[in-house]
C-alpha cells in the first residue's frame, strides 16, 4: 500500500487544487444551496421558497510542476513525456480535492430567518516542498542514467477523506432601507473516512547509476539520509494495504474519527431604490418582492472549515535514511514490504493524530452592472501554512465573473488567478435543475494548462413566485381585494363606488312678483329691486352702542368701547378678562394642537408639526398676561406606568418649544395624564389615534 501511495503521490504531483468548489456557480443568486458552502448567510433572503440538491460534485485538479495539453492527452498518438513542460523547483507542490455535495436541502422559517441542512463527502490531498528533481529522478533519470544529488527534502504530505453533517441558520441582522445585512453560521459535524501523512526532515537522495551491484553488474544504486515518518488510519475494515482485518489485533489500523466544524458569514447589500423593490399589503404595510434582486452592489465576508478531526488510533512509521542503500532494481521491482521498507529502518507505534480542516476566508463581491447583468470578484485566501503537518488546505484563488442571470438561465465564465496553476479562463451554465461548469475548460481547450476541473450537479428548486396583477392597476393580486377590477391602492385596489347625482326638477316662484325668483330673493314677501337682492330699498340707520366710533355692524365688541384697530374691541392682554374671548382663544389653539404629533413612541415632533406650534405661538405672544397648562394624553396601549411617563415627556417637549422661542416659564405648566379621559373608543385603530393628543387649557 505504501508502495502504491508514493507512485499515487509522484502521478498526482502534476494537479493542484484551488479555491473554492463549483467556480463561478456560488457566484449565481439561484445556486440555492450550494451558495452555503461558500457563505453561511446566503441562506436567508434568497430567491428560493425551497431548495434540494438530489446530487453534484465537483472535482480539481492543477499543478505548478508539468503544463501539458489536457485534452490532447487522450489522444491515442498522444507523448506525455514529449509534449510536457516542466518547472523544476526546490518546493514543487501539489494538491487535489473533490467535494461531493449529497442530498441537501434549505427552506425559509420565514421572511426573516432561514435554514439548511447538507451533507458532504470531501477528498483532499497535498504535497507540498517537494524538490522537482526528485520527480524527474524516477520519471526520467534512472532511465538515462545520470547522477543525481538532492539534499534538504523536507516534504509535507496529507491524503485525507471525511463526510460532513451540516446545520446552517442565517437571519437578517438589519433592513434599513438602503442598507442591509444577513449573518449566517453552519455547525457541522465530521466523520473521518481516512487519512495518511508522510514527512521527512532533512533527508537526502543521491542516485549513482554506475554503482557494480553484483560487482559484476552495473545495476546503480540509491543512499539516503534523514529521517521520514508515514502515517495511516481508516474508517473501514481493512488494513493499510486494503486487505479485510483478519484478527482483533489488525483493529489498530482502524480508527474512530471525528470531529466538528463551523463556517460563519455575513453580506451586506447596497439597496439604493429599496422602495422600489416593496409593495403593500392589505394592511397598508410595506412588504418587500422576495422574487427579486434588490441590490446594485453586494459583498459578502466569510470563513469556512474552521475545525479538526481526531483519528483516536493510527499506524505511525518513522524510517532512519541513514546509511540506507537500495540497488536500482529492487527499488524498480521490488516489493516494498517486503524487500525495501526492511531496508529502510523502520520502527512503528500507534498514536493519536488531529487532521485540521481546509480553513480558508472568502471575501465576495457582486456588481449589478446592468439589468441581469452581474460582475463578481472573488478571493479565496487559505488561513493553513502550506508547511503545517496534519493539515488540508485550499490554494488562494481571486476570480473575476462575468455573469448574465435569469431565474430560470445563468451563464458565466470566470477568470482566476491560482496559487501554484496561474491564470485560468473557465465557463459554466445553469438551465433550472441542471448546471455544469469548469473553472478552466476555457484554458485547456486553447492549450496546454497547469490546472483542470469541472462540476455538475442535479437539483429541484422551487422559486420565489413573481407577483401577479391581471388588472393592472398597480396592486399585486396577492393584496388585491378586488385582483379583477382595477382600483387605487388607497382603496386596496378596489374601484371607487359611483354616487349616482338624483336631479330633481324645480319649479322656479317669484311670490312678491318684483322679477327676482324666490331662491334668490332675500325677501320674497316684499316687492323689491334687483340690484338689492330683491328687497325694497331701505335707508340704513348707523348704531354704535358703545360710543366707540365704529357702527355696531362692523364692531367686533358693540358692547365694549374699543379701538379700530382692534375691531372695535378693547385691548385684552389677559383673556380671564373675558370669558367670551377666552372660549374662542382656546378653542382655536386646539384646533391646531390636534396636529401636534411624535414620532411614533417617542418625544421628537414629525416635521408637519412645527407649523401648528408656529400658530400657537403667535396667539401666546398676543395675550402676554394669560397663562396656560399644556395637557398630554396616550391611547391604552402599553403599561399605564409607562403611558403617563411618555405624556409627560410630550407634554414638556410642547413646553420646551414655547420658552425656547420666547415664552416665559412662568406662564407655561406641563401636565402628563397618560391613559386618561379618553375622546374616543381605544378599542379600534381610529379611537386610539384620537386619544394620543395634546390639549392647552388657560389657567385662571
Amino acid at each position: 500500500m505504501k508502495q502504491k501511495l508514493l507512485k499515487l503521490s509522484l502521478f498526482l504531483i502534476p494537479f493542484i487544487n484551488y479555491g473554492q468548489s463549483y467556480v463561478g456557480f456560488l457566484t449565481d443568486n439561484y445556486s440555492g444551496v450550494h451558495g452555503v458552502i461558500a457563505n453561511p448567510a446566503n441562506v436567508v433572503d434568497s430567491r428560493f421558497k425551497f431548495d434540494l440538491n438530489l446530487t453534484s460534485a465537483s472535482a480539481f485538479l492543477g499543478n505548478d510542476y508539468a503544463e501539458i495539453s489536457l485534452f490532447d492527452s487522450f489522444g491515442d498518438d498522444y507523448e506525455f513525456d514529449a509534449d510536457r513542460i516542466l518547472t523544476l523547483s526546490n518546493d514543487n507542490n501539489g494538491l487535489i480535492n473533490v467535494d461531493v455535495l449529497g442530498p441537501s436541502l434549505m427552506f425559509n422559517i420565514n421572511s426573516n430567518n432561514s435554514i439548511a441542512l447538507s451533507t458532504r463527502v470531501r477528498v483532499f490531498g497535498s504535497i507540498n516542498n517537494i524538490n522537482g528533481e526528485v520527480i524527474d529522478l524516477f520519471d526520467d533519470k534512472i532511465d538515462e542514467n545520470v547522477p543525481v544529488n538532492i539534499a534538504n527534502l523536507n516534504v509535507n504530505a496529507t491524503a485525507h477523506a471525511w463526510a460532513e453533517y451540516g446545520l446552517t441558520y442565517g437571519r437578517v441582522l438589519f433592513d434599513k432601507g438602503e442598507h442591509f445585512l444577513k449573518g449566517g453560521l453552519t455547525l457541522k459535524y465530521l466523520q473521518g473516512y481516512g487519512y495518511a501523512s508522510a514527512i521527512t526532515n532533512n533527508a537526502s537522495i543521491d542516485y549513482d547509476p554506475f554503482v557494480l551491484n553484483p560487482p559484476s553488474t552495473i545495476n546503480g544504486e540509491f543512499r539516503g539520509n534523514g529521517t521520514g515518518d508515514y502515517a495511516f488510519s481508516n474508517n473501514f475494515d481493512v488494513d493499510n494495504d486494503g486487505e479485510a482485518f483478519e484478527n482483533d489485533d489488525d483493529i489498530a489500523y482502524k480508527a474512530q474519527a471525528s470531529g466538528v466544524g463551523f463556517d460563519l458569514g455575513f453580506v451586506y447589500e447596497w439597496r439604493p431604490e429599496a422602495d422600489k423593490y416593496k409593495t403593500k399589503d392589505v394592511n397598508g404595510n410595506l412588504v418587500p418582492l422576495k422574487y427579486k434582486n434588490k441590490y446594485y452592489l453586494k459583498a459578502g465576508l466569510s470563513i469556512t472549515d474552521i475545525g479538526s478531526l481526531k483519528y483516536k488510533e493510527g499506524l505511525n512509521t518513522n524510517y532512519n535514511l541513514n546509511g540506507v542503500a537500495i540497488d536500482r532494481e529492487t527499488i524498480e521491482d521490488g516489493n516494498f514490504e517486503e524487500e525495501i521498507e526492511p531496508l529502510l529502518n523502520p520502527t512503528e507505534e500507534i498514536i493519536s493524530s488531529k487532521i485540521k480542516l481546509p480553513a480558508a476566508m472568502h471575501v465576495n463581491v457582486d456588481w449589478n452592472a446592468y439589468k441581469k447583468f452581474y460582475l463578481n470578484l472573488n478571493a479565496d485566501l487559505s488561513l493553513i501554512n502550506e508547511d503545517t503537518a496534519n493539515a488540508n488546505r485550499i490554494a488562494n484563488t481571486v476570480s473575476l465573473t462575468p455573469r448574465l442571470e435569469t431565474k430560470w438561465t445563468s451563464v458565466y465564465s470566470p477568470l482566476s488567478i491560482r496559487e501554484y496553476g496561474g491564470f485560468i479562463w473557465g465557463a459554466g451554465i445553469r438551465l433550472g435543475p441542471v448546471f455544469i461548469g469548469s473553472g478552466s475548460i476555457l484554458t485547456n481547450l486553447m492549450g496546454k494548462s497547469k490546472t483542470a476541473d469541472v462540476y455538475a450537479g442535479l437539483k429541484l428548486p422551487i422559486y420565489q413566485n413573481k407577483l401577479k396583477d391581471k388588472d393592472k392597476d398597480g396592486v399585486y393580486d396577492k393584496y388585491d381585494a378586488c385582483p379583477k377590477e382595477a382600483g387605487p391602492a388607497d382603496n386596496n385596489g378596489c374601484p371607487l363606488p359611483v354616487v349616482e347625482e338624483v336631479v330633481e326638477e324645480v319649479v322656479e316662484l317669484d311670490t312678491d312678483n318684483d322679477g327676482v325668483l324666490d331662491s334668490v330673493d332675500e325677501c320674497p314677501n316684499e316687492f323689491g329691486l334687483v340690484e338689492n337682492n330683491g328687497c325694497p330699498k331701505i335707508e340704513p340707520v348707523v348704531i354704535d352702542t358703545d360710543n366707540d366710533g365704529i357702527e355696531d355692524s362692523k364692531d367686533a365688541c358693540p358692547d365694549k368701547f374699543g379701538l379700530v384697530a382692534n375691531n372695535g374691541c378693547p385691548n385684552i392682554t389677559n383673556l380671564n378678562d373675558d370669558v367670551e374671548k377666552a372660549k374662542e382663544v382656546v378653542e382655536t389653539i386646539n384646533e391646531y394642537a390636534k396636529t401636534i404629533n411624535f414620532a411614533s413612541g417617542k418625544t421628537t415632533f414629525t416635521s408637519e408639526t412645527f407649523a401648528s406650534l408656529t400658530s400657537i405661538l403667535a396667539i401666546l405672544n398676543k395675550y402676554p398676561d394669560s397663562n396656560f397648562e399644556i395637557d398630554g394624553y396616550t391611547d391604552s396601549v402599553g403599561s399605564a406606568a409607562l403611558n403617563l411617563k411618555l405624556s409627560q415627556n410630550r407634554a414638556y417637549a410642547v413646553l420646551a418649544y414655547f420658552v425656547e422661542n420666547g415664552i416665559g416659564t412662568k406662564r407655561l405648566k406641563a401636565v402628563g395624564h397618560g391613559e386618561e379621559n379618553p375622546i374616543a373608543d381605544n378599542t379600534t385603530k381610529q379611537g386610539r389615534a384620537l386619544n394620543r393628543r395634546v390639549e392647552i387649557v388657560l389657567l385662571k
